[in-house]
């Protein structure tokens, strides 16, 4: 007898879907208004002051009151001076009775170079000198606001998708040939 087995294997089918995944982002909605500073300036314009009056007066240039001032204040020196000079040597010459000889003191001392001198530096006295104007900066502040709105990503996902299947179906064939054996006992 004679056995022959004829075996087709079964086979497995697969079929599958990958999964996907998406995002969708959006930047955040951001507005921005602005409110600008302001600056402003004030100003006088500077102005320099300078009064010489002093100054010229002590250099000898002076105005017309200040002029008669001066010599009239001069010649009252000057006239006191004379007196002084005019009874001094009036004294001295009544001495002439008590036998003194003043004048030929009194001619060398006429005769003498008084004159004293003196160096200075000019001007004496220093200009008077002011100034005016001011700068007055006023400021505000700007001001920024900001809005702004989040948009949430957006996601799109779908799962995967496996399917296993039978594709071919497995057979098993058995054949015998030949006599048959019984082998009954």
């Amino acid at each position: 007898m004679q056995v022959s087995i004829d075996q087709t294997f079964g086979q497995i089918g697969i079929r599958q879907k990958k999964a996907s995944f998406k995002i969708y982002i959006r930047p955040p909605d951001v507005k921005v208004s602005q409110k600008p500073a302001e600056i402003k300036i004030i100003r006088d314009r500077p102005a320099v002051h300078i009064n010489q009056t002093e100054t010229l007066a002590s250099m000898g240039y002076r105005n017309i009151t200040a002029f008669q001032k001066h010599f009239a204040q001069k010649g009252r020196s000057a006239v006191l001076s004379g007196i002084r000079k005019t009874v001094t040597e009036g004294d001295r010459m009544g001495r002439i009775v008590s036998g003194e000889d003043p004048i030929p003191a009194m001619a060398a001392e006429s005769f003498r170079d008084k004159r004293e001198f003196n160096l200075a530096l000019m001007p004496k006295v220093a200009p008077d000198i002011s100034f005016t104007g001011k700068t007055d900066i006023k400021a505000t502040w700007g001001e920024v606001t900001v809005r702004s709105r989040i948009n949430f990503p957006e996601i799109l996902a779908t799962r995967a998708n496996l399917k296993v299947y039978l594709k071919f179906r497995p057979e098993l064939n058995v054949k015998v040939t030949g006599n048959w054996i019984n082998v009954s006992g």
